[in-house]
C-alpha cells in the first residue's frame, strides 16, 4: 500500500506540519480583516507581516545556535535571566492557549449545525457545549498526549488540503456574486480605519515562532539554511491561502454583515457542510501543535530551575507530568472557550499583546543581546523591535476600543447576529426529536436558563446540565489515561 507520507520527501513534510500549525482560526477572520483595511492595503499588510515573521524566525534560530540553546525558555534564561525566562513562559502559555481557545470557539460556532444535519436536534447552546467538551476530552486530548509530532505529518497535509478547499469555495462564492449581482459598490481597496485592529490578527495568523524549535529538532539534518527554507515555504503557502480567502470572501459578502467567522455566511449546501466538517477536522488536528510549546513552557514555569538544567524539552518530562500538564491545558482552554463567543476579539487581543511580545519583540531583543556587534543583521533586529512595540501598544488599544464599541452597539443581543440566526434555526427544529424527547427537554431545560440570563459571564455560562456533562467528560478520560 502506498502511504501519503512517501510523497512528502525531504523537508516537505516538515513544511506541511509547520504550515498546519500556522493556519488556524485566523483564516476565518481574513475576509473581516480585508473588509476593515481594503483589498490592496490588506494585501500589503499581510505580505509585510509574512516578511517580518520570516526574519523573526531566522533571528530566533540563529540566536539559539550562537548561544547553543535549543529551547525558547532556556534561551531567554541565558540572555535575560530569571525574569526574562518568566516573561517568555507566560507569553508562550498565554499565546498558545489563546490559539487553542480560538479553535474551540470556531468549533462551537460550526459544530451545532452539523449535529442538526445528522438529526441530533439539541438547542444551539447545548450542542455548542456538547461538541466542545466531547471533542476536547475524547479526540483532542488523546492527540495532544502524543509525544512524537512526526505522527501528525500526514494529518497536517490533509488539513492544508482542507484549507485549499476553503480558498476554492470562497472564490466560487465571489464568482457567483459577481455574475448574478455584479461587483458591489461597498468594496474598498484602501481603508486606514481598521488597520490597527487587524495588524495584530495578520501578525498572529502567520506566527510560528513558538513552534520553530520543535520543528528544528525534528529535521533529519538540522541547519539554519534548512530551517529557513522550511519556514519560508510554510509562510509563503499560508500567505497565499490567507490572501485568497480574504479577498474572495470579502468580494462575496461585501454587501452583508459578517464577523470573524466567514464560514457562517456561506449558503447551506452539501459542499459547504463538507467544508465545515473538514475545517473542524483541521482544527482538531492543529490543536496538539499548539499544546506542544505551551506544555513545555508550563513545565518550565512550574518546575523552574529543574527544567532549565535539563534543557526544557518535551522528552525531559516524566510521563505523569506530561499527562497532567496536557490535561490542565486542554481543560483550561475548554472552560475559557465556552465563555467567549467572539473569535475576532480573541485573535486581535492575543495577537496584539502576547503574540507580539513572544513572536516579534522577544526574538529581536534576544538577537541584539547574543549577536556580535559586527553582525550586519543587527539593524534588522532593531527595526523588528520597534515595529513589535508599536503593534503591541497601538494594536492592544485598537482591539479594546473595537470590543467596547461592539458591546455598546449590541447591548440587546446575547450573541452576534449571525449566530442568533443559527440559534433560531435550531429552536425551530427542536420539536423534530431524533433522540428521546424527554432527554432533549431535560438537557435543554437544565442548561438554557443561564444563557438567557443577561448577568451571565461574558454572554454565556454553565447551566447545571452542561456542567454535569462537562464534569463527566473531563473525569472519564482522566481515569482512562492515568
Amino acid at each position: 500500500m502506498i502511504k501519503l507520507d512517501s510523497f512528502l520527501s525531504g523537508n516537505a513534510k516538515h513544511t506541511m506540519m509547520l504550515a498546519n500549525s500556522i493556519i488556524g482560526a485566523s483564516i476565518l477572520s481574513m475576509p473581516f480583516c480585508f473588509k476593515q483595511c481594503g483589498i490592496i492595503l490588506g494585501s500589503i499588510i499581510l505580505y509585510l507581516n509574512s516578511i517580518m515573521t520570516k526574519l523573526c524566525c531566522h533571528q530566533l534560530v540563529k540566536s539559539s545556535l550562537i548561544s547553543r540553546r535549543r529551547n525558547y525558555e532556556v534561551l531567554a534564561y541565558d540572555v535575560m535571566g530569571p525574569l526574562g525566562k518568566l516573561w517568555i513562559e507566560v507569553c508562550i502559555i498565554g499565546y498558545n492557549m489563546g490559539c487553542c481557545i480560538a479553535y474551540l470557539v470556531v468549533l462551537g460556532d460550526l459544530g451545532p449545525e452539523i449535529l442538526n444535519k445528522i438529526g441530533l436536534n439539541y438547542s444551539f447552546h447545548s450542542a455548542r457545549i456538547l461538541l466542545m467538551a466531547g471533542s476536547s476530552m475524547f479526540i483532542i486530548l488523546p492527540l495532544s498526549l502524543l509525544r512524537d509530532i512526526e505522527t501528525l505529518n500526514v494529518m497536517s497535509t490533509v488539513s492544508v488540503a482542507m484549507y485549499m478547499l476553503l480558498v476554492l469555495k470562497s472564490f466560487f462564492e465571489a464568482g457567483v456574486q459577481g455574475l448574478t449581482e455584479g461587483i458591489s459598490s461597498n468594496i474598498e481597496v484602501w481603508r486606514f480605519g481598521g488597520v490597527l485592529q487587524c495588524v495584530p490578527i495578520f501578525s498572529m495568523a502567520l506566527s510560528c515562532q513558538t513552534q520553530v524549535f520543535e520543528v528544528y529538532e525534528s529535521l533529519p539534518e538540522p541547519s539554519l539554511k534548512a530551517m529557513d527554507r522550511v519556514v519560508s515555504s510554510a509562510i509563503d503557502l499560508c500567505t497565499f491561502i490567507y490572501m485568497g480567502v480574504g479577498i474572495a470572501g470579502y468580494l462575496a459578502f461585501a454587501d452583508t454583515h459578517f464577523t470573524g467567522n466567514i464560514l457562517i455566511s456561506f449558503q447551506p449546501s452539501f459542499v459547504t457542510d463538507l467544508m465545515k466538517a473538514g475545517f473542524l477536522l483541521s482544527i482538531i488536528l492543529s490543536f496538539p501543535l499548539c499544546v506542544l510549546p505551551c506544555r513545555t513552557s508550563f513545565h518550565s514555569l512550574v518546575y523552574g530551575r529543574v527544567c532549565v538544567m535539563s534543557g526544557g524539552t518535551t522528552g525531559s518530562l516524566s510521563d505523569f507530568r506530561f499527562k497532567i500538564l496536557t490535561f490542565i491545558i486542554v481543560v483550561a482552554t475548554l472552560i475559557i472557550g465556552i465563555c467567549i463567543p467572539n473569535v475576532e476579539f480573541v485573535l486581535g487581543l492575543v495577537g496584539a499583546t502576547l503574540g507580539t511580545a513572544v513572536c516579534s519583540v522577544a526574538p529581536a531583543w534576544i538577537y541584539l543581546q547574543v549577536a556580535p556587534s559586527t553582525s550586519g543583521e543587527r539593524w534588522i533586529a532593531k527595526v523588528l523591535l520597534v515595529c513589535g512595540l508599536g503593534i503591541l501598544v497601538l494594536g492592544t488599544a485598537a482591539n479594546i476600543y473595537a470590543e467596547e464599541e461592539y458591546s455598546e452597539t449590541h447591548t440587546e443581543t446575547v450573541l452576534p447576529p449571525s449566530l442568533k440566526e443559527i440559534e433560531a434555526k435550531f429552536d425551530l427544529l427542536l420539536p423534530q426529536s431524533s433522540p428521546p424527547a424527554n432527554m432533549v427537554d431535560s438537557f435543554n431545560r437544565l442548561g438554557d436558563k443561564s444563557f438567557n440570563d443577561p448577568l451571565s459571564f461574558n454572554r454565556s455560562a454553565f447551566g447545571s446540565g452542561e456542567f454535569l456533562f462537562f464534569f463527566i467528560a473531563c473525569v472519564c478520560p482522566f481515569y482512562n489515561y492515568y
